[in-house]
């Protein structure tokens, strides 16, 4: 009997004991641990469309060095082509049959009085070559650019595509709403964004919030500074009565861009 009572009055205490090494055990592990609900991804350059307002984009355009070849611009006192190309050494790149080219612009102005639908003066940048752009970046070098051809210029939402070139990897992937099937108007929160992953570094080249019967798609890839590194010119309109033009150097932090608008 006397035996008993020794083990009724112990086993509160043994009890307790055991429950509070059981709490230090759960605290230490809730202090250290991560508990993954699924499948987790790099959320500082993906975002979903809910949290799209929330994003930052850390690009920075730079406007002034590119023209947009065999295209009509609106004349106003500050954006005179002529004025422009007096200003800085002019280069294009173009094609021919055997590849691409960096030369000094060959060109000539067209001017027009009025233009039907602004009635503003216009004049047109116009090449008997097959030019692409024309731009004043001393880092771009003259001569013979290589490139490479991707499969597919349009790369839709959780879609990516890749190709190694001198050595290197690199992944475009893209994330957001695919401007192609979707009325960004009638979407809250749509966006469309392009990550560039060059072995195994990742960087956002492109976070777009507006289209309007347009979409983002890649018009060149190659090495304009040869550096040994690719750089990349995208086509990516706001609006179907817009031209605008992103030239990104793999040499350079900043974005070079270009817009020219015709609405009526």
């Amino acid at each position: 009997m006397f035996r008993k009572i020794i083990l009724l009055s112990i086993f509160p205490f043994v009890f307790a004991c055991q429950q509070k090494q059981k709490d230090d055990a759960k605290d230490n592990q809730d202090s250290s641990a991560i508990v993954l609900d699924g499948p987790t991804e790099n959320t500082s350059l993906t975002n979903s469309p809910e949290n799209k307002e929330n994003h930052t984009s850390t690009i920075n355009y730079k406007q002034g060095d590119l023209l947009l070849a065999n295209a009509s611009y609106r004349i106003g006192e500050e954006n005179e082509i002529g004025k422009i190309l007096n200003h800085g050494t002019w280069f294009m790149l173009r094609k021919d049959q055997k590849g691409y080219k960096v030369e000094k612009a060959q060109y000539k102005l067209i001017n027009a009085e009025e233009e039907p639908c602004s009635g503003l003066p216009t004049q047109t940048l116009e090449s008997d070559r097959s030019s692409l752009l024309f731009f004043n970046i001393p880092t771009i070098k003259i001569g013979t650019v290589d490139t490479i051809a991707i499969e597919y210029k349009n790369i839709a939402p959780n879609k990516s595509q890749s190709f190694v070139f001198n050595g290197h990897s690199y992944t475009l992937e893209a994330k957001g709403i695919d401007p192609l099937k979707q009325d960004y108007s009638s979407t809250a929160n749509a966006f469309y964004q392009l990550i560039l992953t060059v072995d195994n570094i990742s960087q956002e080249i492109l976070y777009q919030t507006e289209y309007n019967d347009t979409h983002t798609e890649i018009l060149f890839i190659g090495d304009l500074d040869k550096d040994g590194k690719l750089d990349f010119m995208l086509s990516s309109p706001r609006d179907y009565e817009e031209e605008r033009i992103i030239l990104i150097l793999s040499s350079d932090p900043i974005h070079y861009e270009e817009t020219r608008q015709f609405d009526c």
